[in-house]
C-alpha cells in the first residue's frame, strides 16, 4: 500500500490488499484509490525530517515513527554481533527482516528468519536477535504498549 508499506498482505478477495499497518520514509502513499490503506491517524505527507541513527556495539536503530502506544524502529546488527537477551514488562514486538538472515531467539526457540520473514515478541517474553552471517542484518520492528522508552528494557544477559 505503499513504497515502505510493512505488513500489506493478500486478502482473501482476489486482487485486494488489506493493510495492517504502514511506515514511511519520505515517500507518499501508493494506491491511493484503496482507502483501506490510508490509516486515518497517520498524515499521507511526505516526511522531511531528518531520522537520527544511535550507534551500539552490537550495531544501530533509528526510530523512523513514534505515536502513543506504538513506535516503528529499523535496527542493524553487524556481523557476528548480537543485542542484549532481554524482555519488556510494558510493551509487545513484532520483527519484520528487511536484509540479511536473523538468528531468533524466543524463549526457549532459536530460528533463523529470511528476508520477508517475521515473529511475534509477546509482553514478557525473553528474546534476542543475533547476526550468525557475514553480511549484515536488518529489522523493522514495531512495538505496541503503554510505554515504549530503552529503559523499559529488562536486559537478562549482555554478551
Amino acid at each position: 500500500c505503499g513504497m515502505l508499506a510493512l505488513f500489506c498482505v493478500p486478502a482473501p478477495a482476489a486482487g485486494s490488499r488489506v493493510c495492517r499497518g504502514c511506515a514511511w520514509r519520505s515517500v507518499t502513499w501508493g494506491h491511493s484509490h484503496d482507502t483501506r490503506c490510508a490509516p486515518p491517524a497517520m498524515s499521507a505527507e511526505p516526511r522531511h525530517q531528518a531520522i537520527e541513527r544511535t550507534h551500539r556495539p552490537w550495531g544501530w536503530f533509528e526510530t523512523v515513527f513514534e505515536a502513543p502506544g506504538q513506535k516503528i524502529k529499523r535496527i542493524g546488527v553487524f556481523p557476528g554481533q548480537q543485542i542484549s537477551l532481554q524482555k519488556h514488562h510494558q510493551r509487545a514486538e513484532h520483527w519484520v527482516v528487511a536484509a540479511g538472515v536473523a538468528h531468533v531467539t524466543l524463549g526457549t526457540q532459536e530460528f533463523e528468519l529470511p528476508v520477508g520473514g517475521h515473529c511475534d515478541i509477546a509482553l514478557g517474553q525473553v528474546h534476542r536477535l543475533t547476526n550468525r552471517t557475514d553480511a549484515p542484518v536488518e529489522i523493522v520492528e514495531v512495538q505496541f504498549g503503554d510505554y515504549l522508552g530503552e529503559d523499559e528494557i529488562v536486559r537478562l544477559q549482555d554478551d
